[in-house]
């Protein structure tokens, strides 16, 4: 009877135990959860506290196509159009209110009552990701789509979650919600290559947004979710669907009467707007603009925010004459050419040709060896120099460090003979040893080079070693440059910057960006003048191709490929006017032996002199 009572006492006293521990670990948890509670509602509140909303977010820019005009700013180019989208930014009283509505019935149906973000449907979510689904959503109201469209970004991770919240907690507190929604129908994409609401509307009902009734609103705001699958065009079915889902929400929220009757719209086709002058000759001159605007500050993204207008340099009429010339003398003799054309007065390029292909290799801006057409800037560090075209320079071979001779093409020599002499027949020899005369060797060349305008970044080895055989144009160059670089001699040795963007203008007219450059002496008038002096013999002998009616100066230069067969693999022609500075460089596109359709070598004083001297005569 007694251990019957004592089992008995036990178990009272057992239960009694379990009861009070589990009240008190209850008591604990809860204790401990609301300590939890309160410091993350502490750092909540501290985060959102120092949290910040860029203002730019309230002034979302425009996206336009970019259009690339000549010279005259009339004549279009090409227009260049955002892959990701357009954009036309409209104010909250051009977007009618059933938008608005028919936005929060979609995306967020608390949205005039939350403070930013939805504890519930985040908590909702956050359990769904726990649990193993990954295609859980992110539980996200408008306000947060927002944020994270214009600030944090889109990438899966807990500390993005995070500033997303406060953010758009902050952005709740110091926003009106007019402008909230107002930014976010500005800045949501709808399919249709459309940013923001009134591109929307556009496109696919051709109205302004402010015209939008609850029908063609319940269907844009369905499309927000996903317009590639929800576009009628493309799933009139999940369209339809969606579009009864928004319709019945706004009806639950008392944004339509019940009993009213919406019914699916109708769109209208849509043709995309294209990009346009990109793939022929002339798509390069929109390349090299490219190029060179992201060098002034001015990359895409901003040009498409401002609806950019590019004046370039281009003369259509020198435009069509060199393309036309050059086109033919590649297909006529199956080879590559590239040409450039600059005004020696404004440095603008007037000109350019880098094939027919106008996304492709561009021959015109990539470098190419220039053979003896470089020969040209040696001669100015000569004379810049004191080193007179009367000056006897022997033309015997040349025997260099290392026991290595040097000879001059086909076996030329003049004996010793006058450097205007030297420079009319291209001897080698001559070159090597009246750069042995100047102070610095073949970096005085290097430095001439880049006095007259070539490109900083080229014309020596890769650890900086400049070789002799810079004279001979054993380093790359473009046509580019080296049109630039004679039109500076050109203009009597004053140097403007080359370039092919001349001014930028935005969407309302405004002028953002003008070229200006007065222009630096970098040789002498003496200097500019006996190199006119030297090289105005050249063109007519060189194969007779003096032009026709004005003067011109000119220089040869072709690179053989150093095999037994001793093939050429580039071939020069490089010179000016009073009025422009061209190059001219025709080669293949593999260094495969550079012949002409009778199979016979070009030089430098046959192919390129001749597209020089018909290029000239029609424009220089």
């Amino acid at each position: 009877m007694e251990t019957k009572f004592k089992n008995k006492k036990k178990k009272f006293y057992l239960k009694r135990f379990t009861r009070k521990f589990i009240t008190s670990a209850i008591s604990a948890t809860s204790a401990m959860l609301a300590t939890i509670a309160i410091v993350m509602g502490f750092v909540f509140a501290v985060s959102v506290s120092h949290a910040e909303v860029p203002q730019e977010v309230k002034h979302i820019p425009d996206k336009r196509g970019i259009t690339f005009m000549a010279n005259d700013g009339k004549t279009v180019i090409g227009v260049l159009q955002p892959s990701n989208g357009l954009r036309t930014t409209v104010t909250s009283e051009q977007i009618s209110s059933t938008m608005k509505k028919a936005l929060v019935a979609a995306e967020d149906s608390s949205f005039y009552t939350n403070p930013g973000f939805s504890g519930r449907r985040t908590a909702i979510a956050a359990l769904q990701h726990a649990s193993g689904n990954s295609s859980a959503g992110g539980a996200s109201t408008v306000t947060q789509q927002l944020v994270k469209n214009t600030i944090v970004g889109d990438e899966v991770s807990i500390d993005r979650k995070w500033k997303e919240m406060i953010t758009a907690t902050k952005m709740t507190m110091n926003w009106e919600k007019d402008e909230i929604i107002t930014s976010y129908l500005n800045t949501i994409y709808f399919g249709r290559n459309s940013l923001g609401i009134e591109r929307a509307s556009q496109s696919y009902f051709g109205i302004h947004a402010s015209q939008l009734n609850p029908s063609q609103s319940a269907l844009l705001a369905g499309l927000i979710q996903s317009p590639s699958i929800h576009d009628p065009a493309i799933n009139e079915e999940s369209s339809r669907q969606r579009f009864d889902y928004v319709v019945g929400e706004m009806k639950k929220l008392g944004f339509i009467e019940q009993d009213e009757k919406v019914e699916f719209p109708k769109t209208i086709e849509y043709t995309p707007p294209q990009s346009m002058g990109l793939d022929g000759a002339n798509g390069h001159i929109i390349t090299t603009a490219i190029a060179e605007l992201d060098k002034i500050g001015y990359d895409l993204e901003k040009l498409y925010d401002i609806g950019a207008t590019i004046i370039t340099t281009i003369d259509m009429r020198a435009q069509d004459i060199v393309v036309g010339r050059s086109s033919a003398g590649a297909r006529d003799n199956g080879v590559q050419v590239g040409v450039t054309a600059v005004d020696p007065h404004t440095g603008g390029i007037r000109a350019m040709y880098g094939g027919n292909d106008g996304q492709g290799f561009n021959y015109a801006t990539s470098p190419q060896m220039p053979g003896s057409s470089f020969k040209v800037v040696t001669l100015a560090a000569a004379l810049e120099n004191g080193i007179g075209l009367g000056t006897n320079i022997d033309s015997s071979p040349y025997v260099a460090e290392g026991g290595s001779v040097l000879n001059n093409s086909e076996g030329m020599t003049c004996g010793s003979c006058s450097l205007a002499e030297a420079t009319k027949q291209s001897l080698n020899t001559s070159f090597y040893r009246l750069q042995d005369m100047l102070p610095e060797g073949p970096v005085s060349t290097q430095k001439m080079a880049f006095a007259l305008g070539a490109d900083q970044s080229s014309l020596a080895d890769e650890n900086g070693f400049v070789a002799k055989a810079i004279t001979l144009g054993s380093y790359g160059i473009s046509t580019a440059e080296m049109a630039g670089m004679m039109g500076t001699i050109a203009n009597n040795g004053t140097k403007i910057k080359r370039h092919i963007v001349q001014s930028i203008k935005t969407d309302n007219g405004n002028t953002t960006y003008d070229f200006k450059d007065k222009g630096t002496r970098v040789i002498s008038d003496y200097t500019a003048g006996e190199i006119d002096r030297a090289l105005a013999p050249i063109p007519e002998y060189s194969n007779g191709n003096q032009l026709s009616g004005k003067q011109g100066y000119g220089k040869t230069g072709t690179v053989q490929r150093g095999d037994v067969g001793g093939a050429n693999r580039d071939a020069y022609m490089v010179g000016y006017t009073d009025n422009m500075g061209i190059a001219v460089w025709v080669g293949t596109n593999d260094g495969s032996p550079l012949v002409d359709a009778n199979g016979a070598a070009i030089w430098g004083a046959g192919l390129p002199a001749t597209i020089w001297k018909d290029i000239l005569n029609q424009i220089g």
